[in-house]
């Protein structure tokens, strides 16, 4: 599909003009009706609020309370104007009071706190002594942020007053190489925990958030798919309170996304039908459906549904990232959806009407001449999509990949049945996965060319709904594992695989100037992967090592 393709230019159609009359323009475009461009541009900017950009302090042992850190990592390989180079990275630890109510947790078991519990606000008036954790550990609450040297040097040059700006700690990172750390924006549950059920509590959230660390996860977006009214009414405020509660260990909750009940029922996939609706009265319908919209970040719904364009608006408006999946829409009506502010799409090729050379549907976006303004999810476990559909979206637009597991609450377990909701899923031993190497056979050898051989040793775990295992239920794949896949399938380079589980949805949440990448002021969300492999060594959320692979690396690793 070649870019600037004349059915992808004329596919939007006529433009029409309405009267500016507000009593005079139609409630709700028609579903295929691509809304005018004047009309287009009114919309606002998107922009998060100002708690999806808040970093939450972790507790850093040991470390002298009152005294603000600076530690050099060396023997690392980072990514610097998109190429690897053996450097250095600074980091910052500023030391705060501590939360009033800190959760309890630790790196080696969940959340103690009642599920019950209101979120504790983070708050400086408190004392030490009021700490439950002063009586078993020595340390302080920290925030790490990435520091450029050359600032810290200059400064005291100009300060002339004695100040040092020699680090206060140097880590050997053992050749590591060093990247922002991983943010899935779409996580259904993890380690037997479901996050779409009636009865999730914080303490299992927090469990999840520790778990995904090994994965590299610093950062994500606990998943709620189709569900009744009540679930909704319980599990997005425990997940919310989840997220706003600092732990001593786990990674970041940005916030929830919500996929669905606004979808084609044609498109379910694994949703359950009987809870699937329409945004008919726009915004009304979505506070009604959803009845806690705190903490939301991303809403997936289907543009060819009555009042979603207005829906999309309005969410675009509180700054919810509202992504384009579950759905049948014609590109015409994905263009409309783009120009009236949604910005992502939902596990691009799965749930979609499939690719047609006179309507490209949905996957054609990706070529279009909104293609700039969307970034679009993809799920590399080597199942839902074929290696060769992985590389296509790739070379169409490298620049809005980014890499999602939706998972579900089997990740992390044996294969067996499992729960989605309320639906039984059976996680299953597929034989064999894909894997890209260069052609040796005899006929072209002297070549470059590229194919994808099944590895038949390989055995890889699949979900599918018990009812129906032609019926896939989400992914049962790590996103190190991911990673590994989109570098093999696509033959792209380490750092464009790292920047699709990084920087990249840290874009399209809005959030990149504070995570997704190791630029100075940044989030020290880091994770120290096998240079080789790609494996994960350790991870680091706000500069605080909170995973490690091994004794030896964590040893190593440690400041203290």
């Amino acid at each position: 599909m070649r870019r600037g393709s004349p059915v992808l230019n004329n596919s939007s159609g006529p433009t029409t003009s309405f009267s500016t009359n507000r009593h005079h323009l139609p409630s709700q475009f028609p579903a295929d009706h691509p809304r005018s461009l004047k009309r287009a541009r009114t919309v606002p900017t998107f922009k998060p609020p100002p708690r999806l950009s808040a970093t939450l302090p972790r507790f850093l042992s040991k470390c002298p309370s009152g005294h603000d850190l600076v530690v050099k990592y060396v023997n690392i390989l980072v990514v610097r104007r998109g190429q690897l180079v053996k450097d250095e990275l600074w980091v910052h630890y500023v030391n705060i009071h501590q939360p009033s109510k800190p959760s309890s947790s630790s790196s080696s078991a969940p959340s103690s706190a009642s599920s019950s519990a209101s979120p504790s606000p983070i708050t400086t008036t408190t004392t030490k002594s009021s700490d439950p954790l002063s009586k078993h550990k020595i340390g302080s609450w920290v925030i790490g942020t990435i520091l450029c040297p050359e600032h810290r040097f200059w400064n005291a040059v100009r300060r002339r007053d004695g100040t040092n700006h020699k680090p206060d700690y140097v880590v050997d990172g053992g050749g590591s190489l060093v990247s922002s750390g991983f943010i899935d924006i779409q996580l259904n549950g993890a380690f037997g925990i479901d996050f779409t059920s009636v009865d999730i509590t914080e303490e299992q959230v927090h469990k999840v958030s520790e778990g995904i660390l090994s994965h590299g996860v610093t950062s994500y977006l606990p998943t709620v798919i189709t569900s009744s009214h009540d679930t909704y009414r319980h599990a997005i405020p425990t997940i919310a309170a989840a997220g706003k509660n600092p732990t001593t260990a786990g990674a970041n909750i940005l916030g929830l996304h919500l996929e669905g009940p606004f979808i084609h029922p044609m498109k379910k996939g694994a949703h359950p039908i009987e809870h699937i609706t329409s945004p008919e009265l726009g915004m009304k319908t979505i506070r009604n459906v959803y009845g806690h919209l705190e903490m939301v970040r991303v809403v997936t719904l289907a543009p060819e549904l009555p009042g979603s364009f207005s829906s999309i608006s309005g969410l675009n408006t509180m700054g919810v990232c509202v992504a384009v999946g579950h759905t049948t829409t014609s590109l015409s009506t994905a263009v409309s959806a783009v120009q009236h502010g949604a910005r992502l799409v939902t596990h691009l090729f799965n749930a979609m009407s499939a690719f047609h050379h006179r309507d490209p549907g949905l996957v054609g976006i990706l070529t279009s001449t909104c293609a700039d303004k969307i970034h679009y999810g993809i799920i590399v476990d080597g199942i839902h999509v074929h290696p060769s559909a992985v590389k296509m979206a790739y070379e169409s637009h490298p620049m809005g990949a980014i890499l999602v597991t939706d998972a579900m609450c089997a990740l992390g377990l044996p294969p067996g049945r499992h729960m989605l909701g309320k639906l039984e899923v059976d996680v299953i031993v597929q034989g064999g996965h894909y894997f890209q190497s260069t052609c040796t056979t005899s006929s072209c050898k002297t070549s470059s060319t590229t194919s994808f051989h099944k590895m038949t040793g390989g055995n890889r775990m699949k979900a599918v709904l018990s009812s129906d295992h032609d019926t896939l239920a989400g992914s049962v794949a790590s996103m190190d594992e991911c990673v590994r896949n989109y570098k093999a399938f696509t033959g792209c380079s380490v750092v464009e695989a790292l920047a699709a589980a990084s920087i990249h949805p840290a874009m399209a949440l809005g959030i990149d100037q504070h995570k997704g990448s190791l630029m100075p002021g940044r989030d020290a969300d880091m994770v120290f992967l096998n240079p080789k492999t790609l494996s994960v060594r350790a991870t680091f959320v706000s500069g605080v090592l909170s995973y490690a692979s091994t004794k030896e690396w964590e040893e190593q690793l440690s400041i203290f």
